[in-house]
């Protein structure tokens, strides 16, 4: 019995031994390696791995560089043209992966295995790019956070726009507005090319046939795509307007019940986004400045403008109306008012398509004016005595406020005049000869009396405006002769 018993256990233990010896570990997903890249071979394209075991290899991108793992996946564009895709994922069970797209480019060698990126979607989004004809496109996806074991990865052809194909988006009124993406877009077999503007772009179309004449602005606001005009009535009978490229817009007079073509497309054959937009042409952008800003009937005004057309047209004329029944053209432009008051300038700039802009400004004139009539000072005085210094100022025009700077004469200064008194006065108009008399009180010096004479200066500087004159507002009086007590 226990020779039976050894010998039953001996049998067991051989039979787990056994067992134990044919259990190994999983193997990696066969797409584990760039090189062994499941082969896309048609489109729409959802395929589910577990990248649990998947491994990184040497040098490989990532998009986070955390990442361990990945798969691969390939597809071959057809030719002639390109492709538009779009790439996600689905059904993961990670918290966070991506796939990062590639197009293999072997004029890009120093990327890894020659690849040149194209994009990365992460879960909720999509990668949306356009595969190259004839050219291998590779998919890496990797898991980054949480636990597997399902990526799913979804690849599909990305539908052509609604306006792809002529006539396109009919526009029912104006302004117009739409934002246009040319991924996905083609070309028709009998499609034009806009000589100069156009390329080998993929296009999207519009249509407008406007009730009333009009001057219309067509446009995109991208930098690197084109928009052409045509007219006609078949895709191969059209007649190319004009074109515009590089930001410009497209300005034309419109004629009723025309139907008119919009083709917008990307230049040097890109694939561009933007939008398009069609609007009334608003008429030109007008101001002006004129100087000096607070003329006077003896100033000549400077006037001048710079007006510009948003419908890129051109200012053809500008005319000036300076409100006293003057005129004038040109960019710039002078006129003296011949008397006080205040005045509309108006300036109008008309487009060669006869569209105009106006900007008008009150200009006030007013002539300010305060003389030094008369300086009196003593013909001759000693040291100690003081005196009475009178400066008579004209006005013939308006009450003013002033004031009044005293100076006299003083030997080895830079300056030679020292200031010695002011005041600040208002003054009155005056007709005839009559004048505002301000007076100084001075107290000559022994230094005055050493020298034996003093020259005094006035000078007259109106505090509320600009004066109109002011080569009369300084008077320097004859020296007064001091002597010694």
């Amino acid at each position: 019995m226990r020779r039976l018993l050894a010998a039953s256990l001996t049998l067991a233990l051989l039979a787990a031994t056994l067992t134990l010896s044919v259990v190994r570990a999983a193997d990696p997903p066969s797409n584990d390696n760039f090189s062994d890249a499941m082969l896309i071979t048609s489109l729409q394209f959802s395929h589910t791995a577990d990248p649990t075991l998947a491994t990184l290899e040497s040098g490989e991108p990532t998009a986070y560089g955390s990442e361990t793992q990945s798969v691969w996946y390939k597809y071959v564009a057809p030719s002639p043209n390109p492709q538009a895709l779009t790439v996600d994922l689905t059904g993961t069970d990670y918290d966070w992966a991506s796939v990062k797209v590639y197009a293999q480019d072997f004029n890009y060698y120093w990327n890894w295995n020659y690849l040149t990126f194209l994009g990365t979607a992460l879960p909720g989004t999509s990668a949306r790019f356009l595969a190259p004809p004839g050219l291998t496109i590779y998919f890496q996806a990797m898991p980054l956070t949480g636990v597997g074991p399902n990526l799913t990865t979804n690849v599909s052809v990305f539908p052509p726009p609604s306006n792809d194909d002529f006539p396109g988006t009919a526009i029912a009124g104006l302004p117009f507005s739409d934002n246009y993406d040319l991924l996905g877009a083609t070309r028709q077999a009998d499609e034009p090319y806009p000589y100069p503007c156009g390329s080998g772009s993929p296009t999207v179309w519009y249509e407008y046939t406007p009730q009333v004449a009009a001057t219309l602005t067509a446009s995109v606001s991208d930098y690197g795509s084109n928009v052409a005009l045509y007219t006609g009535s078949s895709i191969s009978g059209l007649t190319l307007v004009k074109c515009a490229d590089n930001g410009q817009v497209i300005t034309f007079k419109s004629d009723a019940a025309t139907k008119y073509y919009f083709q917008v497309g990307g230049q040097y054959g890109q694939v561009r986004a933007g939008t398009f937009s069609l609007f009334v042409t608003p008429p030109p952008d007008v101001a002006f400045n004129y100087g000096p800003s607070d003329p006077s009937a003896f100033d000549v005004v400077q006037f001048y403008t710079w007006p510009s057309d948003p419908g890129g047209m051109g200012i053809d004329t500008i005319k000036w109306d300076f409100g006293d029944g003057s005129t004038a053209t040109g960019n710039a432009a002078t006129h003296t008012y011949a008397r006080d008051g205040d005045y509309t300038a108006r300036v109008t700039a008309t487009t060669s398509d006869g569209r105009t802009g106006t900007a008008t400004q009150a200009v006030s004139v007013r002539t300010h004016d305060v003389a030094i009539a008369r300086f009196d000072v003593p013909t001759a005085a000693s040291a100690g005595q003081t005196r009475t210094i009178t400066v008579g100022l004209s006005d013939r025009r308006y009450p003013e406020t002033v004031q009044v700077l005293l100076y006299r004469g003083v030997p080895s200064t830079y300056w030679y005049w020292e200031q010695i008194a002011d005041r600040t006065v208002s003054v009155a108009v005056r007709s005839g000869n009559r004048t505002t008399d301000v007076k100084f009180q001075y107290t000559f010096t022994t230094t005055d009396a050493s020298i034996g004479k003093v020259a005094f200066r006035a000078i007259v500087q109106l505090t509320t405006a600009r004066d109109a004159l002011p080569a009369d507002n300084e008077m320097t009086a004859p020296a007064t002769k001091v002597a010694r007590k």
